[in-house]
């Protein structure tokens, strides 16, 4: 199999409250060390690598509706969920 055929797209979902906007990203299979995330060009990339049942690069990447705050980027990962929480810094765009 090449790299590309590997790759695994997965599923999220958003949470508003406020300011903050929560993501919920499932990533089953993955160990929290192989996680990457980082904000390009208005959206969440969400790179990581699943070990179990077989090893496949996970691919999300979710559009952001608003500018966000990076500084206050938090990250959580349990049980196969990755929250991101993050909050606004503005208007919609």
């Amino acid at each position: 199999m090449t790299e590309r055929e590997k790759r695994e797209i997965v599923s999220y979902n958003v949470r508003r409250l406020e300011r903050q906007v929560r993501y919920y990203v499932d990533l089953p299979g993955v160990l929290d060390p192989d996680v990457d995330v980082e904000i390009v060009e208005r959206q969440i990339v969400v790179r990581a690598q699943r070990t179990l049942p077989e090893s496949k690069r996970i691919l999300c990447r979710i559009p952001l509706s608003a500018p966000v705050s990076q500084e206050k980027l938090r990250l959580c990962f349990e049980c196969g969920v990755l929250e991101i929480v993050l909050t606004e810094s503005g208007g919609r765009q």
